[in-house]
């Protein structure tokens, strides 16, 4: 019997420089995480006020930088500080009764372009420029907090909406082992695919291992090319 699990050695981020309010996290492919007021698990944005109370109406979010104001806050939306206000990325561009935000636009599971738009429908507050990365289902991205933000942007395995977010971490997609069935003398190899966060370097991923009631063993996977890894920075490792 092999039981193994991945370990991550990820950088911390420098603090965030401005007080405008910030695009702290965000869900692209919403599977089981939170529904809206129509029981839909969609796409959801959540803005995070660092600094002194204010007014998001009139206010825009996009996610085409060639439209800046693509979707604006239509009512008054008042933030205090540290306070944080979800919005769902539905399409359905309403308010419901619940005072619960749909913008007119969805996130895209692929990655893309995604900012905050002060009222002049001009000036860039936040934005994930030029895009995003490809997202996974029910993963979120944004900004760590470390534990005020920074301007580190990095995967968070566990959704926080209307909470703080933590220091993040990158997301394995994949992990497989093969033979499927060793003999005792049968050399295994082990093979995940992760997700970085685009700022997280150096990138090292450790394999945890114990065969049978033995000692925990700890190895350095690879992504370089070499030995078993047949082709480098694939993010398979």
């Amino acid at each position: 019997m092999l039981g193994i699990f991945i370990a991550f050695a990820v950088n911390p981020g420098a603090l965030f420089s401005q007080n405008g309010p910030i695009i702290s996290e965000f869900q692209a492919i919403n599977n089981h995480t939170i529904p809206d007021a129509e029981g839909d698990y969609s796409d959801w944005i959540e803005i995070y006020n660092p600094g002194s109370t204010i007014n998001l109406k009139g206010w825009f979010l996009t996610d085409n930088p060639d439209d800046l104001e693509k979707w604006s806050f239509p009512t008054s939306t008042i933030l205090q500080p540290g306070e944080m206000l979800v919005i769902f990325a539905s399409s359905k561009n309403k308010v419901f009764p619940n005072n619960e935000y749909h913008s007119n636009f969805k996130l895209s599971g692929s990655g893309e372009y995604l900012a905050l738009i002060e009222p002049d429908g001009n000036t860039i507050v936040h934005e994930y420029h030029p895009k995003y990365p490809a997202q996974t289902p029910d993963t979120t991205y944004g900004i760590q907090f470390n534990p005020s933000p920074s301007t580190e942007e990095t995967f968070f395995f566990d959704a926080t909406p209307n909470e703080k977010n933590g220091f993040g971490e990158p997301v394995v997609l994949e992990m497989a082992s093969y033979p499927q069935r060793p003999n005792y003398a049968d050399k295994i190899i082990i093979e995940a695919t992760v997700t970085f966060s685009p700022n997280t370097t150096p990138r090292k991923v450790q394999l945890h291992y114990r065969a049978a009631y033995q000692n925990e063993t700890v190895t350095a996977m690879h992504d370089d090319g070499q030995g078993d890894d047949f082709v480098a920075n694939d993010g398979i490792w």
